[in-house]
């Protein structure tokens, strides 16, 4: 489906304000020596050093580089999934990626990921934009790097962090955004993820955190979506507005009820209509056509950062 762009409105004050952060010191990084090399690319661990009222934030991403090819390169962020500790489907991406001269950067997730309450999910999603944007701030340092031609790519908790960060980030030129939902509350609180494994000895994902809360709290399903609206602020649909219609892409899962269809439908509405793809699967299902989601985002980033050399 093709984009139909419209008025773009100001990012809120309460985000401006929200993400301000000093840029000076600008952040330091400390490059592991090379873990992976071929004919196509190296791969090493990136270590951002942040120093914030006297505390060092460390932010930790995996830098891939083209090999045999001349930079600078443009630059593509991966923002990943919830689940897992190895990264295999951002490393998929990542392959395919720098195989065609894009240098890419797999920001690594929070370490604390398990909220407990709408000021934990805020301070995590806060901390996330800044987090990538501080990334932009050190990519702005390195020559091999294009900083005028920076991209992102996101699914699921990924795409729905990308959805919030291509509207306030406006270094970003192009974003990929899978499987992806802007209504955190409505997410959050209707989110199948884990119902299948998921017991009262053992409650798993979205779903049995979620009945655990509702018996613990003595809330109905629709008293916390409400709950949940009036207190997480730092929902993407709050955002969307801000959006440049043009540089987004979202790619849906028509049967998706992890992150319910419902809720990427609704971003989709609210950022203008960028083109979409919408799949005949479910969440995880999407995985057969991971190959062509590849293919498809390859050639939105060639289109909006240009293709490299």
């Amino acid at each position: 489906m093709p984009a139909h762009p419209r008025a773009v409105k100001p990012l809120p004050e309460w985000a401006v304000k929200g993400l301000a952060y000093k840029k000076d010191p600008p952040p330091e990084a400390v490059l592991a020596p090379i873990s992976l090399r071929n004919r196509y690319y190296t791969a090493r661990t990136n270590l951002l050093l942040v120093r914030e009222f006297g505390v060092t934030n460390i932010i930790e991403s995996d830098l891939y580089l083209p090999e045999g090819k001349k930079g600078p390169f443009p630059v593509l962020m991966v923002l990943p999934v919830s689940a897992g500790s190895r990264y295999p489907l951002e490393n998929f991406f990542a392959r395919g990626f720098s195989k065609n001269a894009f240098a890419v950067l797999i920001v690594h997730r929070e370490r604390e990921r398990n909220p407990t309450s709408s000021e934990e999910i805020n301070g995590i999603f806060r901390r996330a934009l800044i987090d990538c944007s501080r990334i932009i701030d050190w990519v702005e340092t390195r020559s091999e790097l294009d900083s005028k031609r920076i991209g992102l790519m996101g699914t699921s908790l990924g795409g729905i962090k990308g959805a919030a960060l291509v509207a306030t980030e406006p270094r970003l030129k192009a974003a990929v955004l899978g499987l992806c939902g802007g209504d955190l509350a409505k997410i959050i609180s209707h989110s199948t993820d884990g119902q299948w494994k998921s017991t009262e000895a053992k409650p798993r994902g979205i779903f049995g955190k979620r009945n655990v809360y509702l018996a613990k709290n003595h809330l109905t399903q629709k008293e916390f979506e409400e709950k949940l609206k009036r207190e997480v602020v730092w929902s993407p649909d709050r955002l969307a507005s801000s959006v440049e219609t043009e540089k987004a892409f979202l790619v849906l899962g028509g049967l998706d009820t992890v992150v319910p269809f419902e809720t990427g439908w609704q971003l989709r509405k609210a950022m203008g209509k960028p083109r979409t793809k919408v799949l005949v699967s479910g969440h995880y299902t999407a995985a057969l056509d991971v190959y062509g989601i590849r293919r498809d985002a390859l050639g939105f980033f060639n289109e909006k950062l240009g293709t490299p050399r």
